[in-house]
């Protein structure tokens, strides 16, 4: 039986990675046979491009003389998708120039983005397409590990809460539906407060897959209106009141000189409050929203509901507040039965030296409750003595 050679041919050129996205990419390259290479000017790496470029390596990794040299070059950006074609030889021999070739493929984008714009101080769910993406190898028909699709702001990684193929295009690349979690603006820079609006661009990639391009989109975080609380929404029209006020997303202060509080009536008649002390007012941070605390005691006015406003420099919130009578007082005594219960007005009444009189008192502004908790006695006697209580009803 006669016997022939066989010989395997190895590829003189390799690049890795060989498809990369139209803005282009670092790519490694490893080329068989040169001379020895020392220098990024030993070696003559030219792009056939439109215009044509010489590549300038970035590093040589490895070289043996005659051999694999193995070096990295920034693969340009170019106008379209398409594969361009290369050549790359040793600066002391340009007639043995190899070729090489590199895929480049169109830049993703992201669309239908919802919504566009959140709060400085909380979270948002974004919810996007992102088109001409690179389809992870590790899916399934019926599940896309959400960890393979990486979003960020500003270097700080966003939580990828769900991903879902709605189209597939080609082997590597498709259509995704993504749904990620914007993190509160204090997350992403100490710049980046609850008092500042800002615009940020998020950008998402494949994992591990860089060179398959960034897919970005823009999300303005907005200041988010105060929201302001009392302990207690009314007290007397004499005034006196002392009242807690905490608000939130509120711009951190430094004393309650740096705020004024007033109330207007419906005269449009409007009194500040000077009797204001603060207690504390915090910033926002990566997980909660910005606070002040300050009470106040309430000026004398007319009965009746008030705006209280507190205004800033920059913000500014109101609610309402209710001047009321809250005095104690017994407008009505009524006697019941014989003459000898008679009552003047809310005054007196003459009452039976020998007790069982029957007396109707009406008391306004006095907390309901039953009967065993409220107490009567007969001060003009000595000693003071009770009076049983036999009914007790709300009239209003």
């Amino acid at each position: 039986m006669g016997t022939r050679d066989i010989s395997f041919t190895t590829p003189s050129v390799t690049v890795m990675p060989d498809s990369i996205v139209e803005q282009g990419y670092t790519v490694t390259i490893s080329v068989y046979g040169l001379p020895l290479v020392s220098n990024a000017s030993d070696l003559n790496v030219v792009l056939a491009a439109s215009p044509t470029q010489v590549l300038t390596p970035s590093a040589i990794v490895s070289s043996v003389a005659d051999g694999w040299t193995e070096f990295t070059v920034a693969a340009p950006a170019v106008g379209a998708a398409g594969t361009v074609s290369g050549t790359v030889g040793h600066t002391s021999n340009p007639s043995q120039n190899q070729t090489f070739s590199i895929t480049y493929t169109a830049v993703p984008s992201a669309i239908n983005v919802v919504p566009l714009t959140g709060y400085t101080t909380v979270t948002t769910q974004i919810s996007l397409d992102l088109v001409g993406f690179y389809l992870s190898p590790t899916r399934t028909t019926s599940y896309y590990d959400p960890t393979s699709v990486q979003c960020s702001v500003s270097g700080v990684q966003v939580d990828t809460l769900s991903v879902s193929v709605k189209k597939q295009s080609s082997e590597t690349r498709g259509d995704l539906s993504v749904v990620v979690l914007a993190p509160r603006a204090a997350e992403i820079s100490a710049a980046a407060d609850s008092s500042v609006a800002s615009t940020q661009i998020f950008k998402c990639v494949s994992l591990g897959q860089q060179q398959a391009g960034t897919a970005s989109f823009e999300f303005a975080y907005t200041l988010a209106p105060p929201v302001i609380t009392l302990n207690t929404t009314s007290g007397s029209h004499n005034g006196g009141t002392a009242v807690s006020v905490s608000i939130e997303n509120f711009n951190p202060v430094s004393s309650a000189e740096e705020f004024s509080v007033s109330v207007t009536s419906g005269d449009d008649t409007t009194t500040y409050i000077t009797d204001k002390t603060l207690v504390y007012s915090k910033a926002s941070d990566s997980t909660s929203s910005a606070s002040t605390r300050f009470t106040i005691v309430t000026p004398k006015s007319n009965m009746g509901a008030v705006e209280l406003r507190v205004a800033s420099s920059t913000q500014s919130v109101s609610t309402q507040y209710l001047y009321a009578d809250t005095s104690v007082t017994v407008p009505e005594l009524v006697g019941l039965g014989s003459a000898a219960q008679s009552c003047v007005s809310n005054t007196s009444c003459a009452l039976l030296a020998t007790g069982g009189s029957s007396v109707n008192v009406t008391v306004t502004n006095f907390a309901f409750t039953d009967k065993s908790s409220v107490h009567l006695c007969m001060v003009g006697k000595r000693p003071q003595s009770r009076v049983s209580i036999e009914a007790l009803l709300q009239l209003t």
